[in-house]
């Protein structure tokens, strides 16, 4: 379980060197291949070398097996994207971008072998990222566990004769959070399991008497309960100099937003360490220690299955404008209603929506607080 991941992770963090020296040094034989042909999770497939290479020129993937002819060792190089005059289509053709492997190792693989079960341990820039393990029964893959940078999350797999059935999805709080039914023809069908155990199908249309004003209602009225609930439950010493409603601007669903709580010892550290290059860091919660992490989640059936419903309602129409527009609303409210008396806050707390790129954080920001305090933030040099 968790506990046992993160403990073989801690172990072999501290050892990465000759944890990897141990595993090359029982490659018995290497297998170059340009394209991916084995992963670690058909290990227990059958395995065909038709489109490996006769050696390492112009590799991308690396596969080393030991002795018996297992994968212990799996290997990606980085590429160069470089012009070439000529092409595919013979002399005369015009220049074009290629992908050039090159020497360099940009992800190792490095797989131990227990009975059944596959422990994965996945390295880049030379350090440790995750740890996998696998369980498996006649050669089919019924349990993985992962723990990837401090986040845990686990999976069941069930079957029926020889057809996949069903997967359950664990949080990192190990609580069933999620179901994937299969079809008979591999159809899938997607489920939130509530936290009374029954299942709320995920794309499905709006139920008939809702209507995208209903949801967005109750979408703006369990935010603005939840999330100052969520700081003061938190756990955190404050001060506070913001909250943040994080979302994901690039074509994926907005609802709900992940909460990044912004401590007042951070943007002074990175006032010191940045000086008028600090505000790059003081509104990107991808840097506040209290981003993505347990206390930071918010808990709530009413409000996940609001946002799945209007995300849904917004996919068909090919637009996430009303979704940003909602959490900017959310954003204003909060900053104009009371917070709880226990919740530290500085003299210019702000909430504020903001995308991961940041491409809406001056605009956001603007439209959430009072001209007046935009203005002090401007002429303080902090947006």
């Amino acid at each position: 379980m968790r506990r046992d991941l993160a403990q073989r992770f801690a172990r072999e963090s501290k050892t990465l060197q000759s944890f990897r020296a141990e595993h090359l040094a029982k490659v018995a034989r290497w297998v170059y291949s340009v394209e991916e042909i084995w992963t670690f999770w058909g290990m227990r497939q059958e395995a065909s070398e038709d489109l490996a290479l006769a050696g390492p020129d112009g590799a991308v993937y690396a596969y080393g097996l030991d002795e018996v002819g297992r994968r212990i060792v799996l290997r990606q190089f980085r590429c160069d994207s470089v012009w070439v005059s000529e092409n595919a289509k013979g002399p005369g053709s015009p220049p074009q971008m290629q992908n050039v492997p090159s020497k360099e190792v940009r992800r190792e693989e490095f797989i131990r072998h227990e009975g059944d079960s596959l422990d994965v341990f996945v390295v880049q820039s030379d350090s440790l990222q995750s740890v996998f393990r696998l369980r498996f029964e006649d050669r089919r893959l019924m349990e993985s566990e992962r723990l990837d940078n401090g986040t845990y999350s686990r999976t069941l797999f069930f079957y029926e004769g020889g057809r996949k059935q069903k997967e359950q999805c664990f949080s990192d709080r190990e609580r069933l959070v999620m179901e994937i039914h299969y079809g008979p023809h591999g159809e899938q069908n997607f489920f939130r399991v509530r936290r009374n155990g029954t299942l709320f199908q995920l794309g499905q249309p709006l139920p008939k008497g809702m209507t995208p004003k209903k949801l967005k209602n109750t979408i703006r009225e369990r935010l603005s309960l939840l999330v100052p609930e969520l700081v003061r439950k938190a756990g955190i010493t404050g001060p506070f100099y913001c909250v943040a409603l994080a979302y994901d601007g690039e074509g994926n669903d907005v609802l709900p937003p992940v909460i990044g709580i912004g401590l007042e010892s951070e943007r002074v550290r990175w006032s010191a360490e940045h000086g008028t290059a600090a505000k790059e860091w003081i509104w990107n919660p991808a840097n506040f220690c209290h981003y993505e992490k347990p206390e930071t989640q918010l808990q709530d059936d009413v409000l996940e299955e609001a946002c799945d419903l209007f995300n849904s309602h917004l996919a068909e129409r090919d637009g996430l404008t009303p979704a940003v527009r909602l959490l900017v609303e959310v954003a204003t409210q909060l900053n104009n209603t009371p917070w709880p008396d226990d919740v530290r806050r500085t003299a210019d707390f702000v909430v504020y929506a903001v995308d991961l790129e940041l491409a809406d954080l001056r605009k956001n920001v603007k439209a959430s607080i009072s001209p007046e305090r935009f203005a002090d933030l401007k002429d303080r040099k902090l947006i």
